[in-house]
């Protein structure tokens, strides 16, 4: 019964890690570099969404959302650069609510949510007291991962237009001395979702915290490595240098599929797989990529979808 278990087991994880591919290779990428248009390049890519086959990307430089089809041809543009109602100024993160289309973008230039319908008119605008680093829509309400600067981040829940519930605290008091260590440690921090489960990635730990969005069923996943732990207590204590704080990371961005969860290592090119109790269950090698302007962003069935800020292009590996 023993030899039966470890033959079950052996062949779990021979599956696992065949669905893992070894490495990775650049499929597309638009942009193309002799577009002469100037409404279809992009100045800085800030963030992404892909809904209904099409790539929509906030230009936080130009200050349009523009949309490309999954060939990365130009289709469109939402909104302008200005103060009217429904221009923006500095878009940083964008999500859809795919029952009807509507986008929500957050504007820090202005710092409000502008909501577009499917067809990109101007809806409403919603006043934020602080930054908004990242979005999702998701059963009639719309999350935010937002800065506070006594508890660190924590999550904001929308529902018609208004702010219902603040939940989350993701904040480490063991580092977190000051408010300038807040922003330093959470600046990269990102908004990760897949169906009711919201991943909030710190880079500077390196830790994911796991919140439910429909009960108070939350947790901390410890990423499991020797150097990961090293990290940590590095910058528990960062070096303060003229008055900036010096820190530490390995990871920069993560993504997931609800299967595995997907961090991009850009010193090595590496995506790192790790299963949701922390631990690294494979290495993704990403062949001939731009690793130090590279941010991973999305993940669609095969495909991972990088901004390459240098170039001011979406690159997508397969």
């Amino acid at each position: 019964m023993r030899i039966i278990i470890l033959f079950i087991a052996l062949l779990s994880c021979t599956y696992i890690y065949s669905q893992i591919p070894k490495d990775i290779s650049l499929s597309l990428k638009f942009p193309n570099s002799d577009t002469k248009s100037f409404n279809e390049v992009l100045a800085f890519p800030r963030d992404i969404i892909l809904f209904e086959n099409n790539y929509y990307v906030c230009d936080i430089e130009d200050g349009r959302i523009k949309v490309y089809n999954k060939t990365g041809k130009y289709i469109r543009s939402i909104g302008k650069k200005g103060k009217e109602d429904g221009d923006l100024i500095e878009p940083s993160a964008i999500t859809i609510n795919e029952h009807n289309g509507n986008l929500y973008v957050f504007d820090q230039g202005s710092s409000k949510i502008i909501i577009y319908n499917r067809e990109g008119k101007f809806i409403n605008a919603l006043k934020i007291v602080g930054t908004i680093h990242s979005l999702y829509f998701h059963n009639n309400n719309l999350y935010a991962l937002f800065f506070d600067s006594k508890k660190g981040f924590n999550i904001a829940v929308f529902n018609n237009n208004k702010i219902i519930k603040i939940f989350g605290e993701i904040f480490d008091h063991n580092i977190l001395l000051s408010e300038q260590k807040i922003r330093i440690f959470y600046t990269f921090s990102d908004l990760i979702h897949y169906k009711d489960k919201l991943y909030v990635f710190s880079p500077f730990t390196p830790d994911i915290y796991t919140l439910s969005t429909t009960n108070s069923n939350n947790k901390t996943i410890k990423l499991k490595a020797d150097d990961y732990q090293l990290l940590y207590q590095n910058n528990l204590n960062p070096k303060i240098v003229a008055g900036r704080t010096y820190t530490k990371d390995i990871l920069t961005n993560m993504v997931t599929d609800g299967k595995y969860l997907y961090i991009y290592n850009n010193k090595d090119s590496v995506i790192k797989v790790f299963n949701f109790e922390g631990n690294n269950i494979g290495n993704i090698k990403i062949n001939n990529i731009d690793n130090i302007h590279c941010r991973l962003m999305y993940k669609d069935n095969d495909k991972y979808i990088f901004c390459n800020l240098q170039e001011a292009a979406i690159e997508i590996y397969k």
